[in-house]
């Protein structure tokens, strides 16, 4: 495990010659403790214009095919646990959800993540007339979050945001982003 991977994580000094990446940066910024407070406004209702350009639109669409962010996605998606038919419960998306949102929304209670995840799984069931949601349909929906949450085109600060998360959420560590 390198140390850029400790960095974010936190289970080691980084050493004198590690620089820190702009990736690295954005993604420690993002899951900071202060960062609302240093925005002076939630970051959820920040918004950057450039990143909906045309241009820049095509450069996110183009991110989904991505290998480095399909890795990430893909590992991420474990934690959605699914019955044999590929299909996931109202239950364990609102686990997920409200302990993934509890890391960046800091400002809610526990009431107010469960609502928002409720709220979440109406939105992203509502195409399926039986209101379920498929592993297939996941990877759109993990894609459509992290591209929301990071701050730049890099698919490295894509797959860090991701790994980061994972990490916080498992305890587990084993994909370590070495900048490629």
């Amino acid at each position: 495990v390198n140390s850029s991977h400790h960095l974010i994580h936190g289970r080691s000094t980084p050493t004198k010659e590690h620089k820190q990446t702009k990736a690295e940066k954005n993604v420690a910024f993002v899951l900071s403790a202060d960062r609302d407070k240093q925005l002076g406004k939630p970051y959820h209702k920040c918004g950057n214009p450039r990143m909906y350009t045309p241009q820049n639109m095509s450069k996110r669409d183009a991110l989904k095919a991505n290998g480095v962010v399909s890795e990430a996605i893909n590992r991420f998606a474990r934690l959605y646990h699914h019955d044999d038919d590929g299909f996931i419960d109202m239950d364990t998306y609102v686990d997920v959800h409200k302990r993934l949102a509890s890391i960046l929304r800091t400002d809610l209670s526990d009431a107010e993540l469960t609502k928002l995840a409720v709220e979440d799984w109406k939105e992203d069931t509502s195409s399926s007339e039986a209101g379920t949601l498929h592993t297939s349909q996941l990877n759109d929906i993990l894609f459509a979050f992290v591209d929301v949450w990071t701050q730049s085109l890099d698919p490295n600060e894509y797959f860090l945001f991701l790994d980061t998360l994972y990490f916080k959420l498992t305890g587990e560590g084993s994909v370590t982003f070495d900048g490629v």
